[in-house]
């Protein structure tokens, strides 16, 4: 209701009070909560009116009592008793989680987030969009932390990482006002250096995420962002990926990419060109060993999870690409790239309006024997029960989870 908003974080100075469900621990505070909306521009004209399950309290909140928190943290997110007694946030890999974090680009959800959410017991998500762009610029700036070389200096290929190390390091980081050095834009036939720069970019932030815990860490793809994932993809497996997480499209081409990755050998990504005659097929090479100079056992092979919005797609998945190992199934309030609503396009205060057409045949899903997460809207305990008394394992959340102080976004737009 308006008046106690439930949620699991927020990221602005907030009396809040603890709640403990299945076996999560959660926040929430009374009355005087103003929503927050899956986009920035949303949250600056309030006079819109917002829909969207996560409340942000006003600042201050001078007339409620109880404690105050800076920030919430995935800490105050996620059930502390997933902690092990020897050591903080140590957990064991949980087959089946009860929330997955969702995957947000660019960096929104990066290895911090992801390592946090992860080390408390649940699937923690790295974005794999443009994480070459990311790799590059970071360098540039100079790598403060020296996280990104301690990752890269991990990289199975030691002439493959000094490569990139010295095309994009710049010690101390570049002058304040100096443009990036560019990276050269992506094609459907690119240079070896330039699949090195995203296989290292996606090894580095699985690899930051994975590190010194022994919880599941996944890796989120859009499906209309094609040409990058291959070499992506690889990277990520390379640092020991245990889910693969692809929405935005119909991935029916992941699980044979998968497949051929894991060997390290050549595969072969057909692309979906608008336009293009049936006769005229696009499509991209990659070739793990012309990456690696040595021979590579196989790596484990990750989960695959289809990020759908239709029993009709998860039917036609799971009949036909062998290989998906479940779904996240998105309703229309889940935020990012979501279907269009089936029917004639009604627009009300500048967005789709769906209908009872668009939602999700949950009792089709459940016939087909894999595991579900729900998302939209998720994000309260009371749905959380809800989703799993309907057969999900869980749920995915993602716009709590930005608002996060360990999320990639930036500070100033927390609110």
């Amino acid at each position: 209701s308006r008046d106690e908003v439930r949620l699991i974080a927020t990221s602005t100075n907030a009396t809040v009070m603890a709640g403990h469900t299945g076996g999560l621990s959660w926040l929430s505070w009374p009355q005087g909560g103003r929503s927050c909306s899956r986009a920035a521009r949303e949250r600056r004209d309030r006079s819109r009116p917002l829909r969207h399950s996560c409340v942000i309290p006003p600042r201050p909140l001078a007339d409620a009592g109880g404690p105050r928190i800076p920030r919430a943290r995935v800490a105050d997110v996620v059930d502390s008793e997933t902690r092990s007694h020897g050591g903080a946030h140590d957990v064991t890999v949980n087959p089946a989680p009860a929330i997955i974090q969702g995957g947000m680009g660019v960096a929104v959800s990066s290895w911090r987030l992801a390592r946090t959410v992860s080390r408390l017991g649940q699937l923690g998500v790295v974005s794999g969009t443009a994480l070459d762009m990311v790799l590059a610029r970071h360098l540039q700036l100079g790598d403060p932390s020296g996280h990104a070389r301690r990752a890269i200096r991990a990289f199975p290929d030691a002439a493959v990482a000094e490569r990139v190390l010295e095309t994009y390091f710049v010690p101390g980081g570049k002058p304040s006002g100096q443009p990036f050095a560019s990276v050269p834009m992506y094609t459907a036939t690119p240079t070896s250096r330039r699949h090195e720069l995203a296989v290292v970019g996606g090894f580095v932030e699985v690899f930051l995420a994975k590190e010194g815990h022994p919880g599941a860490v996944g890796i989120n793809f859009l499906e209309k962002i094609q040409i990058p994932t291959p070499a992506t993809l690889y990277g990520a497996l390379l640092a020991g990926v245990d889910y693969v997480l692809v929405g935005a499209g119909i991935p029916r081409d992941i699980p044979a990419l998968l497949d051929g990755l894991i060997r390290h050998q050549p595969v072969v990504l057909p692309l979906h060109v608008t336009g293009a005659a049936a006769d005229q097929p696009f499509e991209l090479r990659f070739d793990p060993l012309e990456i690696l100079s040595q021979p590579q056992p196989p790596l484990r092979r990750p989960r695959f999870l289809a990020i759908i919005a239709s029993a009709t797609l998860a039917i036609s998945l799971a009949r036909r690409s062998s290989g998906v190992d479940g779904f996240v199934v998105e309703g229309p309030t889940a935020g990012g790239h979501n279907a269009p609503p089936r029917g004639p396009l009604t627009l009300e205060q500048g967005q789709p309006v769906y209908g009872p057409r668009d939602e999700v045949d949950l009792a089709k899903i459940r016939a087909l024997g894999l595991p579900f997460w729900l998302a939209g809207s998720f994000a309260t305990p009371q749905r959380l029960r809800q989703a799993q008394s309907e057969g999900a394992a869980g749920i995915q959340v993602g716009t709590a989870f930005a608002f996060c102080e360990e999320s990639g976004m930036d500070p100033s737009l927390r609110g």
